[in-house]
This record gives C-alpha cells, structure tokens and sequence, in this order.
C-alpha cells in the first residue's frame, strides 16, 4: 500500500481503519490488470474503460481502426504502475474524507 494511504490511515481510529481498509479494497485497481488490457486490448480502450474513464475509453473504442490508440496504449501499459498507484491514492483520499464526514 502506498505510503500516504498508510499516513491516511494511521489517523483513523479501530473501527475507521476497519471501514477503510474494506472500502479500499473493494475500488483499488490492480496494475497487472491494467498493463494487460492496455497492452492486449488497449486499441480499444480496455483500460480505460477499467479506470472508469468511460469518455476517452469511448474516444478509443471509435479511433481503434486507425491503430492509434493501440500504439498509446502500448505506452501507457510502460507506465501502468504510476497510473494505477495515483488512481488508488485517490481513492483512498476519497475514502479518508467519507469516514471524516461520518466521524463529524
């Protein structure tokens, strides 16, 4: 787990950290699952579609006759890891606020 995701939580108290830890690892997304969808079926839009980026997931899907988004995608499975890891700290950030605003 990423380290400010850890920071995050070492804020929450017993049953918050509970409620986190569950929260998280039901939305985190996985890197190797992302890398190989961009890599077997990113002309398509696999992954972003995966991320929950419907409207360039979408852009993808309507340019994969030209191979395009095929050659991006190849690109953007070298750099799944950084992606991924963003869109979990995020997540968690998200998460973090809900339990404060259950908290108050």
């Amino acid at each position: 787990m990423d380290l400010a995701l850890v920071a995050l939580q070492k804020e929450l108290e017993g049953e918050e950290k509970t409620a986190f830890q569950i929260k998280f690892e039901k939305r985190k997304k996985s890197v190797g699952v992302y890398a190989l969808l961009a890599v077997f079926l990113g002309g398509l839009g696999a992954h972003k579609f995966y991320m929950g980026k419907i409207g360039i997931g979408i852009i993808y899907l309507l340019l994969c006759w030209c191979f395009v988004p095929s050659a991006i995608a190849l690109i953007e499975a070298l750099f799944s890891g950084g992606t991924v890891d963003s869109h979990n700290r995020k997540i968690g950030q998200e998460i973090y606020q809900e339990i404060l605003m259950i908290r108050n």
